[in-house]
């Protein structure tokens, strides 16, 4: 049977929620949708509809960013119109406890654009959304409603489905360099066993400590060596807290069960170092010369000079706003770091205003006798 008009509030049913019955039928029947149920049904959805018919859909809006639904948003964009798409506030729906949206597409391909509203300024539950979609339905000029091709998306790294973004951004995108052109993604090691592998630096003895290692004719003959690892907010420099333990280059994680130890030539290198999940925007610091990368601390590493410079560009609105645009989740994975458009222009005057706030970062964070560089506490 085929129909006219499909529509649906399909169950929501990812990762570890799945039974392995349900994951080996995804997997099986809707290898390119297989994240969730809701995805699947999407895509069976379309399936059930004639040439030229709707689907309408009530779902989290994960699909319309996230990396694991990439295959989803292009199979939606090459082969149906987005006819229209409203994104609700994050905890708008009372009964999920996921952020959702609800969307319309027809099944075939036009040149048409689609209508979107983006909700997710007003708080104060459905009753709110409802009043300001019935606000924009009623106003062409209302300054949450944009109107925009689905050809735009694939002009983004990952295609997500950002209809708010102005033809500027997309031009940006368009002719720009990613980030990962000019430095390297690092994933770290995972210990397998972090109570055993990691301390906080100020729980051993100093003497045991390597701070400023360098790994060119080291012998690591100290146990605990500095490690990247996720922490609170902060730009520019900090969160050095906690070590691993490094002997005779990583002997004992590596003998042990779960671990793995990944990228190894680039421990010690110069790197950027962010923490993966933030409620805040990006905040991504310098690491010097002496860290071991995990798989908690996400890193990147390049020319010092190309470092300075990203480390500027990630740190500043510009970079928070196209952020907004390709992860609007609270979750910063490498792919959408790299995946931020580049520009060089002005490299020296920049490279010397991120060396300063670096110096002011550092100094700020020296100032608290939990970093292992404090001297005296400022008042005194």
């Amino acid at each position: 049977m085929k129909y006219d008009v499909v529509v649906t509030n399909p169950p929501f049913i990812g990762g570890k929620g799945q039974s392995g019955n349900i994951s080996e039928f995804l997997k099986k029947n809707y290898s390119n949708t297989k994240s969730d149920t809701f995805s699947a049904f999407i895509e069976q959805c379309v399936y059930l509809c004639t040439n030229n018919g709707y689907v309408g859909m009530f779902t989290p809006y994960v699909w319309m960013f996230i990396q694991s639904y990439e295959k989803l948003r292009r199979m939606i964009c090459e082969y149906n119109d987005i006819i229209t798409l409203i994104q609700f506030e994050y905890s708008a729906f009372e009964e999920a406890t996921v952020p959702v949206c609800t969307f319309v597409l027809r099944n075939g391909k036009s040149s048409v654009n689609g209508e979107y509203l983006r909700l997710v300024d007003f708080r104060g539950g459905m009753e709110v959304q409802r009043v300001k979609t019935i606000e924009a339905i009623s106003s062409t000029n209302c300054d949450y409603r944009y109107t925009t091709s689905s050809a735009n998306y694939a002009k983004i790294p990952g295609m997500p489905i950002s209809y708010w973004a102005s033809e500027n951004i997309y031009k940006i995108f368009d002719i720009a360099k990613p980030l990962s052109e000019y430095t390297q993604p690092k994933q770290g090691t995972s210990t397998g066993d972090n109570s055993l592998f990691l301390r906080l630096w100020y729980e051993v003895s100093v003497d045991d400590i390597s701070f400023f290692h360098d790994i060119n004719g080291c012998s690591f003959n100290k146990k605990w060596y500095p490690a990247t690892k996720d922490g609170d907010y902060r730009k520019y420099y900090g969160n050095n807290d906690y070590i691993i333990d490094w002997q005779y280059d990583g002997q004992r994680i590596a003998n042990h069960t779960s671990s793995a130890i990944r990228n190894k030539k680039a421990n010690f290198l110069e790197a950027l170092t962010w923490t993966g999940i933030s409620s805040k925007t990006l905040g991504i610091r310098y690491n010097p010369r002496g860290f071991v990368f995990t798989i908690s601390g996400k890193s990147i590493i390049g020319r010092p000079d190309i470092l300075l410079y990203s480390l500027g560009l990630l740190c500043s609105t510009v970079a928070e706003y196209l952020l907004q645009i390709t992860s609007p989740t609270m979750s910063f994975e490498v792919g959408y770091i790299c995946g931020v458009p580049v520009i060089i222009n002005n490299k020296g005057l920049v490279t010397k205003i991120v060396e300063d706030n670096i110096s002011n970062s550092r100094e700020n964070w020296d100032s608290f006798e939990t970093s292992w560089d404090f001297k005296r506490h400022p008042l005194v």
